[in-house]
């Protein structure tokens, strides 16, 4: 067999039990990645049947229909990760089938229990039978434990299938590395049986027809690529004693190719030359053409530039003209309303010479209203101001987020009396912010709440950290909404995305809160639920 034939039936072999152990591996590895992935659902599992109990627990205390829609969402998102499973084993199916069982039972006590509840009416809701209530407790209880225990189990089995795997996969991998070695130990000891061997008895005829003797023919003993090697030595032992039999024509022919060999020198350097003079002139026009590209881009540039000045000027024109017309409708209301209380009061003066305390406390009521929103509209232009000159300097220290918030809420609460304000907190969260800034924002969004929710509709507030280095607070109202196309745009100065409808303001009160936050190095952010209604995040550094 020659020699190529054998490394090629060798390599073959070696690359098929390869690619078997390759194939083997993969396979393996595939399922361990989906194994691993059925033992991530198994934990979610166990932890949703945790907040599961957690919630039938929380409702069966204080029957609130807000813990009663999380407990469905969290049943419904638990059924959907159950769903996610695909048990290989009979074993998994077991437990798998285990947990929906416990899962429809718990649904089961769960609707008697709410049934029960809702039967019962509100103002009756704290003498329920303290042993029903116990035992509604002890029958969730169990039925979630089970749940939790099964997803728990179905997870360590789950855990121990990956490290059998984990475990046929290394002995796949040793099985590989052995196969590399007998290939290796194969290859060699057949190529120093035919290969080495006769490369040596090659050499040591090479030595002798080196030496001067032409009339030595080298053994070729196999017909494989060595013996054709030795006998293209012999061949070539052959010629060679033949040309040296003519070594006055040899030694011609020497001098002949010498002479060429100049001759095709001197025509190289002449190329060689005439190629530099070439390359010379490209590149003398390479670079003229690099100058009037140059001159094209940069005129170019230019044309670009002016029209971006005429349409930046233009907008500036433009929004000097808005903000000038609602500057002036903002200011002029709130000036009419004093002026025409102002002059109720002086004509009751001027008829009677007393004034009725009823009347004189609702024009002093309305006198100061539109005095503070006077007040509130200098003091946002004079913001703005300062904004834009780079004037607005943080007078930060360390304050409770919470506690700020709660003050701008109790003080909201006194102006709308009969406006919800729902304010929930966390532990006291201490962060460095200008309080009086972050009340001028918490305020705002406030206010915009108000302003954009229907009458009787509540107003949420959520403040606390909202991870380890960072704490938020967050303003939803179920009014109008914003559309999606306006929701990049309302943090603009003077941008209004009611703007079709009169509420009110210079759509100053979001680009200041926005440059606020941004200076204490937080974020403001704003979406709107499917429910209905703007849900505003400030988040700030801790």
């Amino acid at each position: 067999m020659r020699i190529r034939t054998q490394f090629i039936v060798s390599t073959a072999t070696f690359g098929v039990i390869l690619l078997v152990v390759a194939a083997s591996l993969i396979v393996t590895n595939q399922r361990v990645e989906e194994t691993n992935k059925q033992e991530q659902l198994a934990r979610s599992l166990v932890q949703a049947a945790n907040e599961i109990g957690y919630l039938s627990s929380a409702y069966l205390l204080h029957r609130e229909s807000i813990q009663l829609g999380r407990w469905e969402s969290k049943r419904a998102s638990f059924s959907d990760l159950l769903r996610s499973l695909e048990p290989d084993t009979p074993q998994q199916r077991a437990v798998v089938s285990s947990i929906k069982t416990n899962q429809e039972r718990l649904t089961a006590v769960f609707t008697d229990v709410r049934a029960v509840l809702e039967s019962t009416p509100q103002d009756q809701g704290n003498v329920l039978d303290p042993t029903f209530m116990q035992i509604s407790w002890s029958r969730m209880e169990v039925q979630n434990q089970g749940m939790i225990f099964d997803a728990a189990r179905l997870a360590q089995m789950l855990r121990d299938r990956v490290d059998e795997l984990k475990r046929t996969n290394a002995i796949l991998m040793f099985v590989t590395l052995g196969a590399f070695g007998a290939f290796l130990l194969a290859n060699y000891l057949l190529t120093y049986r035919r290969a080495l061997r006769s490369i040596a008895d090659l050499q040591a005829g090479t030595r002798v027809i080196g030496s001067g003797n032409l009339d030595f023919a080298i053994p070729a003993k196999r017909n494989d690529e060595i013996g054709d090697l030795s006998r293209a030595f012999n061949r070539m032992a052959a010629d060679l004693k033949n040309v040296t039999a003519s070594k006055t024509e040899l030694e011609r022919e020497i001098a002949e190719r010498k002479r060429a060999e100049a001759e095709r020198e001197r025509l190289l350097q002449e190329l060689q030359a005439k190629n530099e003079e070439v390359q010379a002139q490209s590149e003398e026009l390479q670079a003229q053409s690099e100058e009037i590209r140059a001159a094209n881009e940069e005129l170019r540039l230019s044309n670009d530039e002016l029209a971006q000045a005429t349409i930046t000027a233009e907008e500036a024109v433009r929004a000097r003209d808005e903000f000038l017309s609602v500057a002036a409708h903002e200011l002029k209301t709130p000036v009419t309303s004093l002026r025409g209380f102002a002059q109720v009061v002086l004509r009751q003066l001027e008829r009677s010479g007393d004034l009725d305390p009823a009347r004189l406390r609702q024009a002093m009521s309305q006198i100061d209203q539109q005095s503070a929103r006077l007040a509130t509209l200098a003091n946002q232009l004079l913001d703005l101001s300062r904004l834009e000159a780079g004037k607005l300097v943080l007078t930060k220290q360390t304050a409770d987020i919470s506690a700020v918030v709660a003050g701008v809420v109790t003080t909201l609460q006194r102006v709308h009396p009969r406006r919800d304000f729902v304010f929930r907190t966390q532990e006291p969260l201490m962060v460095l912010v200008d309080p009086l800034r972050l009340e001028q924002v918490i305020t705002n969004l406030l206010d915009n709440a108000v302003k954009f929710s229907p009458q009787g509709s509540p107003v949420e507030i959520m403040a606390g950290r909202h991870c380890h280095d960072a704490a938020q607070v967050v303003v939803r109202d179920y009014g109008t909404g914003i559309a999606p196309e306006k929701r990049a745009h309302i943090f603009e100065r003077f941008y209004q995305a009611h703007g079709g409808e009169w509420y009110g303001g210079m759509g100053l009160g979001l680009f200041i809160s926005h440059q606020i936050v941004e200076l204490h190095g937080g974020s403001i952010a704003v979406d709107c639920p499917v429910e209905g209604g703007t849900r505003f995040t400030v988040l700030l550094p801790i």
